[in-house]
């Protein structure tokens, strides 16, 4: 296995258990509970519009798809995890409105799809949970931080983020 290719496994891991404590860690089991958020700010591009919503084995991040997405004007900030055929962006607007536009959208999966091919469906989310969570999850990759059962936490935030992706 190449050094690099050890490097992302380490970060998807160590992501993966930051998710999944920051989600063990809420009050009066308000993990079971969707989070709160308007229709405007979770949007979904996929092929199939109902995957599932439980990631495979592993998650990714995807550095190259979210620089491409903060060349966009209009956004400040993504993040972009990626797991089987699925991308899951979190994004920010410079506008912080959280009005995610069916064009921005669009403009959002184009760049993902442009640098993975193997990309069948995009799930788009402003949601400040989300974000947090993602670049949470991110730092403590690249900090080589353990993330040890982030995978299953993982889906049930896809879940309760994007309920309609399950």
């Amino acid at each position: 296995m190449t050094h690099n290719h050890s490097k992302k496994m380490i970060y998807a891991l160590s992501a993966c258990l930051l998710v999944g404590a920051a989600a063990g860690c809420s009050k009066n089991n308000q993990a079971a509970q969707p989070a709160p958020h308007t229709n405007n700010m979770v949007r979904q591009q996929a092929v199939n519009p109902t995957p599932s919503a439980i990631p495979g084995d592993r998650i990714e991040v995807a550095n190259q798809s979210a620089q491409k997405i903060t060349q966009l004007p209009g956004v400040s900030s993504a993040t972009v995890l990626v797991s089987r055929h699925n991308a899951y962006v979190a994004a920010i607007l410079k506008d912080r409105s959280g009005h995610l536009s069916q064009d921005m959208e669009s403009q959002i999966a184009q760049q993902v799809k442009s640098t993975d091919n193997n990309i069948h469906n995009v799930y788009v989310s402003t949601n400040p949970d989300f974000v947090q969570r993602a670049n949470n999850y991110v730092m403590d990759v690249s900090q080589g931080r353990p993330v040890t059962g982030f995978v299953q936490e993982f889906g049930e935030m896809i879940k309760r983020i994007f309920p309609n992706a399950h």
